[in-house]
């Protein structure tokens, strides 16, 4: 089995030996891969599809992994119990999507969580960071001409980030992560358009945003200055 660059970049963060659950496991193939490499001695893979769900399971019988992996049809992690698994991975969903997921099962903020978003990023760090998980690791990743996020999350201490640190987490910018400036570079670019769409508009929401995206913005500036800089 051969996994995408982004499914690699994921699978590097499991704890070999780990009983995992995969969340949104679609076709299988990172749960097969790490069974397929001694990664995982079991794996229970979910997904709220039938069809995605049914591929995953011809897929695993296909490699001859079936017995490790039990495939369950179910939204998150409903039937999923905290004693189950060690660790928790959601992949290609919205941030927002993953952060209701976790809010609707509170056990699995007490697991190591290894989340992928697929978009706002910024909204999952900060349900992270509000609910007491400290995102000890995040890297980046090039697939198929995107670029993607790979968090790293434990239980720890609620934390109260800056506006930057929405976007940049503090583990992010002292990874040394080689696609750093250019991820800079974007969310840059995404918080000046945030910043000159909010500012143009009267609205008392828009005023508390605009004010949000502007510290936001002066934040990540900072931070390419403190990157150059070293």
């Amino acid at each position: 089995m051969h996994l995408s660059d982004r499914l690699a970049m994921v699978a590097s963060f499991v704890t070999p030996g780990s009983c995992i659950s995969d969340v949104g496991c679609d076709h299988g193939y990172l749960s097969i891969w790490l069974v397929e490499n001694d990664v995982c001695k079991r794996i229970i893979a979910s997904d709220i599809r039938p069809g995605p769900l049914q591929k995953g399971m011809d897929n695993a019988e296909r490699f001859g992994v079936d017995e490790k992996i039990e495939f369950r049809l179910c939204d998150g992690l409903a039937d999923i119990e905290e004693s189950e698994v060690d660790e928790i991975v959601i992949c290609g969903m919205g941030g927002e999507v993953i952060s209701t997921i976790l809010s609707d099962s509170p056990w699995s903020l007490k697991k190591r969580l290894i989340l992928n978003p697929a978009s706002k990023a910024d909204q999952l760090r900060s349900f992270l960071y509000s609910n007491g998980m400290e995102i000890v690791s995040e890297r980046l990743v090039m697939d198929s001409g995107l670029m993607y996020n790979v968090i790293e999350a434990r239980p720890g201490n609620v934390y109260l980030p800056s506006p930057a640190e929405t976007y940049v987490s503090p583990a992010l910018l002292v990874s040394g992560d080689p696609l750093l400036e250019k991820y800079l570079n974007r969310i840059e670019g995404i918080l000046e358009d945030a910043y000159r769409g909010t500012a143009a508009s009267s609205k008392a929401h828009d005023v508390e945003r605009c004010e949000f995206f502007r510290q936001a913005l002066e934040g990540v500036i900072e931070m390419k200055r403190k990157i150059c800089h070293d």
